[in-house]
């Protein structure tokens, strides 16, 4: 029991200089970080920091893809900008007939992944359908 006892206080004191140690390394690296002076990182988040306030900003949990913008769009007032969502639906819409991946870049000048983002989007709403693979109509 004694043995053990020894050990511990060994390990003990061991911990306790190992700890002092690490201490003193810490003020030294802060005061050399302190004589150096202010990094370019922390400079442009300073800066940053300085012109654009913190607000907290609230979400909701649940979300409905194309909410979002439209409230957005709502919100700003006057004026109403058209959403990528708006405007190739508008396009499939006005067609006619179906409308297929090419088509649609041509006419927006969205590149692929947007435009498969928002055919995606629409698909969920329930807007447009799929008639054949990369070719979409009106639901």
């Amino acid at each position: 029991m004694k043995e053990i006892e020894s050990i511990l206080k060994t390990v003990s004191d061991g911990l306790k200089l190992a700890s002092q140690g690490i201490l003193s390394l810490a003020e030294k690296v802060n005061e050399a970080a302190t004589a150096m002076g202010p990094t370019e990182k922390s400079a442009a988040k300073t800066t940053a920091a300085a012109r654009k306030p913190k607000t907290k900003t609230k979400t909701s949990k649940k979300r409905t893809p194309g909410v979002k913008a439209v409230q957005r769009k709502k919100a700003a007032g006057a004026s109403q900008a058209m959403t990528a969502i708006d405007t190739v639906f508008g396009i499939v819409k006005k067609s006619g007939k179906p409308v297929d991946m090419a088509t649609l870049r041509e006419k927006t000048g969205f590149a692929n992944k947007k435009i498969a983002n928002v055919l995606f989007k629409l698909k969920k709403q329930g807007k447009i359908k799929s008639v054949d693979k990369g070719v979409y109509t009106i639901a």
